[in-house]
């Protein structure tokens, strides 16, 4: 009976390890990371000929990707097969080149779905490993067409797939794109289509602690008191899960460290996006890594720099900063004042105590500046083109803010939902500055001349000894009237719009300087810049401001595009205050009983809400209007 027993208890011991080890196996995809979904992109080879003919979809991996999961073996191909047919004795296979020999192989009949085809035997993936390619060959049954294709990293990337068969290898080589999406139109139904992926297995201890950083996204300005928040993307490249990394800073011969415990735990073969601490230990260029994963030394070498100004404490308490909200509109979009109305001036209105608004206008009578000018506002979208709508906040993203991220290096982005904004915009005021800037004008009506007053001063011992700053001033007018600003016709049709009126705000009529700048010689320390403009007769000075601009020399990377700080005055602080009284100093304008009037009358008076969109002129909510009725145009304000 013991004997029994003891055996019974083997047998449940062997089958609970068994077990065990069946569940401790890990498998990751390599070469299409998504295997949940179909993606077809259409790109492929045609078969229209009278007679089967076999064809081969394949897919290459370099020899990073291969030492990246150096200790696994490689066991199958995925392939997603849509098509009722069946695909009999469909090979799929592993080998060094397409024309080498098979590593691996294993045969299976392909049908409808995701088809796992298994290797007769693994291979074992060492460290020499280097470029490995693996595919599948299929019979394409006569007059149907094949298409094969491969997702990666989510994206629809055709170049990361090539397929052949032997003569068309030899034609087109290995990046062959075979773009032949004209046949789905012409021959709709009749196409079936491959996607390959190929499968690693591995235990959790097969190559552990592998983190790699692929992105690091940061602000500059940081104290030497308070890490600042920056953005860093991951990738764990290991085979086990990861839930503490450990960051390391150098700058020259310094150094410090800092453990991050994660909140979720990064899977194997999965990247995150995190929030991760900024530490400067000087200003200069420091060198950001992960030391250790899971408190153990990371096995992969990975850094990413950051160029860093190191800002005292006390110096950063000293000097509040401003921010610098950079709108880019046009006439010949429809969607400017709709969505000026709708989301930005409701959010930046009531912050408008730390905030500055300056409206470029591409392309329209609004536009001011030479083509050197356009090309700085060009450069604010990646040095291509400028997105109208859309916004640029100190001509940097907001860095933990990913939802209004734009890509690699642009920083223009569309204008997200007012929510949004304003936590960008909460974040934007709480990053530190070195540099005080005040603005004063005075404007003599009787000459028609404003004379402008920057006064600044910049902290010792932050900016870097080869760099000076640059200063910016622009003169702005609100409330400036456009009857040619295009709105969609009554069709609905937004590509065929109808010209209508529009209030602007924030047009900016003069530079006195470069757009770019005008370089700073004071290196630290207090400066001065006086500018004499001559005022337009038929702009409003009692609606203009003055906004200076400190800035980071401008260069090819995010990280030197900044604003340090901002200064903003009225032009005319005498005739900007809340006016019942138009600009003849005769018609009095007012509001009674919840209606605006002119001279006690409503009869032929618009009203526009401060953004440029006409309202009924009755029950005004509170608020910032325009009224206009004929020649008379003034601003008043509902309690």
């Amino acid at each position: 009976m013991k004997k029994v027993l003891s055996l019974m208890l083997c047998i449940a011991v062997a089958a609970g390890l068994s077990n065990f080890a069946q569940a401790s196996v890990v498998t990751r995809d390599l070469g299409y990371v998504s295997t949940d979904e179909y993606v077809y992109d259409c790109t492929g080879f045609n078969n229209g000929s009278k007679s089967a003919v076999g064809v081969s979809c394949a897919i290459r991996l370099d020899a990073e990707t291969m030492n990246g999961v150096s200790g696994a073996s490689f066991t199958a191909v995925k392939v997603a097969w849509d098509s009722r047919n069946m695909a009999k004795g469909a090979k799929v296979w592993l080998r060094k080149s397409y024309d080498g020999e098979d590593l691996a192989s294993g045969t299976a009949d392909l049908r409808f779905g995701w088809n796992t085809v298994k290797f007769d035997t693994p291979y074992p993936i060492d460290e020499n490993c280097g470029e490995l390619m693996f595919g599948v060959d299929v019979v394409a049954q006569p007059n149907e067409y094949f298409f094969a294709t491969s997702v990666y990293g989510g994206r629809n990337i055709p170049n990361v797939c090539f397929l052949v068969n032997h003569e068309e290898y030899k034609q087109y080589g290995k990046d062959a794109i075979l773009d032949v999406s004209w046949l789905q139109e012409e021959y709709p139904g009749s196409c079936f289509m491959i996607l390959a992926a190929g499968t690693v297995e591995f235990t959790p201890d097969a190559f552990p602690d592998r983190v790699a950083i692929s992105k690091l996204e940061y602000n500059p300005m940081v104290t030497d008191a308070r890490p600042a928040s920056a953005i860093m993307s991951v990738t764990n490249s290991g085979s086990n899960d990861v839930s503490t990394l450990t960051f390391s800073y150098q700058l020259e011969d310094r150094t410090r460290e800092y453990d991050l415990p994660l909140s979720a735990p990064i899977q194997s073969g999965r990247s995150a996006k995190l929030t991760v601490p900024m530490i400067a230990l000087g200003s200069g260029e420091h060198t950001v890594s992960i030391s250790k994963v899971n408190d153990l030394p990371n096995k992969i070498s990975t850094s990413k720099t950051a160029d860093l100004l190191c800002i005292p404490e006390a110096v950063a308490t000293a000097n509040q900063r401003r921010c610098l909200l950079e709108w880019f509109a046009s006439e010949t979009s429809y969607q400017t004042p709709k969505i000026f109305e709708s989301c930005l001036w409701p959010i930046y209105e009531p912050l408008q105590d730390r905030m500055s608004l300056v409206i470029h206008h591409i392309s329209d009578q609004f536009m001011i500046g030479d083509n050197e000018d356009l090309q700085l506002a060009l450069a604010l979208s990646d040095n291509t083109s400028v997105q109208c709508p859309s916004m640029a906040l100190d001509r940097s993203r907001q860095m933990s803010n990913p939802v209004i991220e734009a890509g690699n290096v642009t920083y223009s982005t569309p204008t997200p939902e007012g929510g949004v904004m304003n936590s960008v915009f909460t974040e934007a005021s709480s990053i530190p500055t070195f540099a005080d800037l005040i603005a004063e004008s005075v404007y003599d009506p009787q000459s028609g001349f404003a004379t402008i007053a920057i006064n600044g001063s910049i902290a010792d011992n932050v900016l870097p000894d080869d760099e000076n700053l640059r200063l910016t001033v622009y003169v702005t007018e609100d409330y400036v009237y456009s009857n040619s600003q295009e709105y969609p016709s009554e069709s609905g049709n937004p590509d065929d719009p109808n010209p209508g009126e529009f209030y602007h705000m924030a047009v900016i009529r003069q530079q006195p300087t470069p757009m770019d700048g005008e370089e700073l010689t004071e290196h630290s320390g207090d400066f001065t810049r006086t500018y004499k403009i001559e005022i337009d007769p038929t702009w409003k000075p009692a609606d203009m401001k003055v906004i200076a601009v400190i800035n980071r020399t401008l260069s090819a990377t995010l990280a030197n595009r900044n604003v340090i700080n901002v200064a903003e005055t009225e032009m005319d602080p005498d005739g900007a205050s809340i006016s019942a009284v138009s600009a003849d100093g005769q018609t009095i304008v007012t509001v009674k009983n919840g209606s605006a009037t002119v001279n006690g009358s409503t009869e032929g008076v618009e009203v526009y809400t401060a953004a440029g969109i006409r309202v009924n002129n009755s029950q005004l909510r509170p608020g910032v209007y325009v009224v206009r009725m004929e020649n008379t145009v003034a601003k008043i304000i509902v309690r």
